[in-house]
Order: structure tokens, then C-alpha cells, then sequence
């Protein structure tokens, strides 16, 4: 299934997804299967959801994210956030 969402990407997204959980890697692969029954994705799309959800599972140290709370999200996002504004100065 990794190999069937990574097809067309370069080989660094489907290393992000034997990088993380095998519980998390199922989710992620699981919403862009179902994406593409629905529509269209664009492969700008299924690198940028491969590679953001993958970031934050390592972020949350492979936390199942069916157990990821919201303060999880929060501390995420400002460290993204942190991270744009220093590589910008």
C-alpha cells in the first residue's frame, strides 16, 4: 500500500513512511487511498500530507494518532511556526 500512494514520488516519501509507526503509516495511507477514490490528487498534494503528517508524527514521538491530544496539535504547529520565522531572519 506505501508503494501504491508513493507512486510518481521520489523514493524520500516512502522512506518517511517506513520512518514512522506502522499504526500511524496504515492511517496516512488509509486517507489518501480514500482521497483518491473521491478525486484527482495532485502529487504536490500527497507529498505535501505525506510529509507534514509524517513530520508531526515523529514531532509526537510515533504517539498512535488516534491518541494525539490537542495540546499535541498546538505545540506542533508553534514549533512549525518557530521554524518558518528563523529560517526567514
Amino acid at each position: 500500500m506505501i508503494e501504491d500512494v508513493t507512486s510518481g514520488l521520489i523514493p524520500y516519501y516512502q522512506k518517511l513512511l517506513y520512518k514512522i509507526s506502522q499504526d500511524n503509516t496504515s492511517i496516512i495511507v488509509d486517507y489518501i487511498m480514500s482521497m483518491r477514490t473521491e478525486v484527482n490528487l495532485a502529487d504536490n498534494y500527497r507529498r505535501d500530507t505525506i510529509s507534514q503528517l509524517a513530520s508531526f508524527s515523529i514531532f509526537c514521538h510515533n504517539k498512535p494518532f488516534k491518541q494525539v491530544t490537542r495540546e499535541d496539535v498546538i505545540s506542533f504547529l508553534r514549533s512549525s511556526q518557530a521554524c518558518g520565522r528563523r529560517s526567514i531572519t
